[in-house]
């Protein structure tokens, strides 16, 4: 095992992954100068190749990093079999070769492969068998751009659950979409107005949430969706796949139930089928192994699917209470994988945080990109191709809010609202130095039923969600870190993605299997894909998630609640398969989350930094942001009061308007 220590500037100049831009418009003078500098802007999503397609309406820009046919076969923008159609397309294919040979057992087919790339297979295919039914067919990770020069068509897709980005937006003149808003930026006829909504929702939540963006008149491609471009004004969008249309455990009441062991089997096979799937590479790869639970499944059955030892990498910080590194060390030594550490400390942090805001060109507070961040860097300069544990918690019951919601509002919401919100209101005010009364009250509250542990951050939310009107409300609290409004704005945030959604009105589904849908559709694409992708692409790396196979999803849709949570913890058939494989002790531990001692950095090492944001004099923040509430939340956090998450997310933002605008 190798241990690296840090303490030097990391090279996040050094961008690298696939990316795609077009613009559709008539003027072409302006449109070239346009796709030009997008592509440009994109060379760091793929430094191996890059070209643009033209005709005279349309122009489409790809930039290129090799994984599957590293020859020339491979490049894009690349024709179909019969030249009706030209695609650029970023992410995999992963079952490419199946479809090949479909399309090759087809009689009435006739095509001369140029090479084997998952891109040539997808746009045969496309045009073989239609956009729906060949989606409807993929197992991947995608966002892609169809041109069909026939019809003149322009057909935008994006994966099921979002793991590649897709931009677009219009004006008068053109058409125009991008996988990264800085690529947009390029536009210089386009008029950049922040939107209002968007910026409450980042303030409030740290991003912004599908289809919105920070701005006006520019759209995210929603998971699962397509959009229809016939011309400037005829554009139509609609979903390809969505989970709401998934049959579930809930809503098939006639099913009788496996066994316990049925459904281990069941899903180990599809978790292998899965990763073994997601290891195909023509260039080398590893895994990150965090030691939680869902990245040693993932990594101990790469192991068991390889005959040579599996390249792992954990990332680790000198403070103990956030550092899993000696976890993911003890299930490497077990599994017996080529395992490396790399360990950061706060100066790592500093050196790439003003970077953050061209990494992640819309503004995104979630703290962990700093480590995600930090460790895709140096993981890299090793491999091209890296498999994560991501989406193991919100399709299986992994976070504290699936196991504790319904059980704290089953108990006070026998306490009258218009007793719970003043109590509510006195304790927050209390402050930070009477936390042990904090926590002596809510365990008196609740009978010491939670024995929850003496942390400020848990328990301060605790106390704020009792003033929870319903479990709508509830949810939308557990997943705020900002409640007040802190803009100069007059209308209030509303949170119509979550406050909306279709789950609210089913009655067969459980309170807990809900709110998994709901951050399955939105805190998992919006937060953790975006923070990964961003992280992982700034650092030509490709990261791959094999929980996010079609197959699980739709298996975990069908399982009882208690296969997932029982006993007060979560992943519970993950548990027990990862039993199978590694012994518990290993990990079976309280969850910790990848996390960093930001609380603390705000007060000492990023303090000086940290409050040249906050005390910013840009012109566009001071209009935007109230001061006085801010410099209060600050001093407050620097008197000990912890609001290291409401202040990080206006950190972000300052730093963000600081870079952009």
């Amino acid at each position: 095992m190798i241990t690296h220590h840090f303490g030097v500037l990391l090279d996040t100049k050094k961008n690298n992954m696939c990316g795609i831009a077009g613009i559709l418009s008539t003027n072409v003078e302006l449109r070239n100068i346009h796709i030009k500098n997008m592509t440009k802007k994109l060379i760091h999503r793929g430094p191996d190749h890059s070209n643009i397609w033209e005709n005279d309406i349309l122009s489409l820009g790809h930039t290129r990093l090799s994984i599957i046919d590293l020859s020339s076969n491979g490049n894009q923008p690349m024709s179909s079999f019969t030249d009706r159609y030209v695609i650029v397309f970023n992410g995999e294919i992963y079952n490419a070769l199946e479809i090949k040979k479909k399309i090759q057992s087809d009689q009435n087919v006739d095509i001369k492969w140029r090479g084997h790339s998952d891109t040539e297979v997808l746009i045969n295919s496309l045009e073989i068998y239609g956009v729906e039914n060949t989606l409807d067919t993929v197992r991947g990770m995608f966002a892609f751009a169809l041109w069909d020069k026939k019809k003149e068509i322009l057909i935008l897709a994006r994966d099921r659950v979002g793991e590649k980005p897709l931009y677009f937006g219009k004006d008068s003149k053109q058409f125009f979409f991008a996988s990264e808003l800085k690529a947009i930026k390029e536009i210089k006829t386009f008029e950049f107005i922040l939107n209002n909504q968007s910026v409450q929702e980042m303030l409030a939540k740290g991003y912004v949430s599908s289809p919105k963006t920070i701005y006006n008149d520019i759209h995210k491609l929603e998971p699962g969706s397509i959009a229809i471009i016939n011309n400037l004004n005829n554009i139509k969008i609609k979903n390809w796949w969505s989970l709401n249309n998934l049959k579930s455990y809930d809503n098939n009441l006639k099913v009788k139930p496996k066994n316990i062991n049925e459904y281990e089997n069941e899903l180990k096979k599809l978790l292998e089928l899965s990763v073994k799937e997601q290891m195909t590479s023509d260039v080398p790869y590893g895994s990150m192994l965090s030691g939680g639970i869902d990245s040693s499944l993932i990594t101990a059955i790469m192991q068991n699917n390889s005959l040579k030892k599996i390249k792992t990498y954990t990332i680790g910080f000198e403070e103990n209470d956030f550092n899993e590194a000696k976890y993911a060390k003890k299930i490497s030594n077990y599994l017996n994988t080529d395992h490396t550490e790399f360990y950061f400390e706060s100066k790592d942090a500093l050196k790439i945080i003003p970077n953050l805001s061209y990494i992640y060109d819309e503004p995104f507070a979630d703290s962990s990109q700093i480590p995600t961040t930090l460790i895709s860097n140096i993981i890299s300069k090793k491999v091209k191709v890296c498999l994560s544990g991501d989406g193991g918690d919100e399709l299986f019951g992994g976070y504290n809010r699936y196991i504790w919601a319904k059980k704290f509002f089953s108990i006070f919401r026998f306490i009258p609202l218009n007793f719970r919100m003043p109590l509510s209101r006195i304790l927050l005010k209390i402050g930070v130095s009477n936390i042990n009364l904090f926590y002596k009250i809510i365990n008196l509250l609740f009978l010491n039923i939670f024995q929850i542990k003496n942390s400020t951050m848990k328990i301060i939310k605790i106390i704020s969600i009792l003033q929870s009107i319903d479990e709508k409300d509830l949810y939308n609290k557990l997943i705020t870190q900002l409640e007040d409004n802190v803009t100069n704005y007059s209308k209030p945030y509303e949170n119509t993605n979550i406050l909306n959604n279709n789950f609210w009105e089913n009655n067969n589904m459980q309170y807990e299997q809900k709110i998994m849908n709901l951050d399955m559709q939105t805190y998992l694409p919006d937060d953790i894909l975006v923070k990964v992708d961003r992280a992982a692409m700034s650092s030509s790396l490709e990261t791959r998630i094999p929980f996010l196979d079609k197959r699980i999803i739709q298996f975990a849709m069908e399982l009882p609640l208690d296969t997932k949570i029982k006993d007060n913890k979560g992943k519970v058939i993950l548990r027990n398969i990862l039993n199978n494989l590694i012994p518990s002790k290993l990990f079976d531990r309280p969850k910790q989350g990848f996390g960093i001692p930001l609380g603390s950095w705000l007060r000492n090492e990023l303090k000086e930094w940290s409050a040249d944001m906050i005390y910013s004099d840009s012109i566009i923040y001071r209009e935007i942001i109230d001061r006085k509430k801010v410099e209060k939340l600050w001093l407050d956090h620097q008197a000990g009061y912890n609001n290291q998450y409401s202040l990080w997310n206006i950190i972000i933002f300052s730093s963000w308007l600081k870079t952009w605008h």
